[in-house]
């Protein structure tokens, strides 16, 4: 697969607004990518930061849903597929098995309506050091449904070698700052939960 340059066509980011999904934004933008950033409500005020930094919001409310993913994907040459659901302790929202459905969920959905774009030829995806080796016995919601989706990344990519090429990164945590205008979510609200005393 070619190397994909600012000239060759936008890329998606799915998790947008979400600490590491902001960053590859800001980091594609500022490298003079045109970047569409996907997010639930495109008129909310935690994405506003995307536009100021020259993102093109899309809707795709639901990773439990097929409603947007086509539209968003279109055009685009790229697909960094960030979004995932991660749940701070105590939150108690979604069971274990409603987090692995959302998390497979959405990464069949990326990859699948990736394909049906016809136009991308490179998927980055995030993915964990929990599911980077082989996680035989993962204990967390988290952690599993990471594992889960990476299983079902490489399955896609596999059935959809020839219209692109599919990476896979690993983080361990991720910390640091967050953009101007950006919300405290995921693993920096672990961070603000410390430094609250919580």
């Amino acid at each position: 697969m070619p190397n994909l340059s600012p000239a060759s066509g936008a890329v998606l980011v799915t998790g947008a607004s979400g600490l590491v999904g902001g960053h590859v934004c800001s980091l594609l933008c500022k490298s003079g990518y045109s970047v569409r950033a996907a997010v639930r409500d495109t008129s909310a005020d935690k994405v506003k930061f995307l536009e100021k930094m020259g993102c093109s919001l899309v809707r795709v409310p639901d990773l439990l849903s097929d409603e947007g993913w086509l539209a968003a994907m279109d055009g685009c040459v790229g697909l960094m597929h960030v979004a995932s659901p991660v749940q701070l302790p105590g939150d108690g929202a979604l069971s274990d098995d409603q987090i692995i459905e959302q998390a497979v969920s959405g990464t069949e959905r990326a990859l699948r309506f990736a394909a049906a774009s016809g136009s991308v030829q490179r998927v980055v995806v995030t993915a964990t050091m929990a599911s980077a080796d082989k996680n035989d016995n993962p204990e967390t919601g988290y952690s599993k449904s990471k594992t889960a989706a990476e299983a079902k990344v490489w399955e896609l990519a596999e059935a959809h070698k020839e219209k692109f090429s599919v990476t896979t990164v690993h983080p361990a945590v991720v910390l640091g700052p967050v953009l101007e205008g950006q919300s405290v979510s995921s693993t920096m609200g672990y961070l603000k939960m410390m430094l609250s005393g919580k």
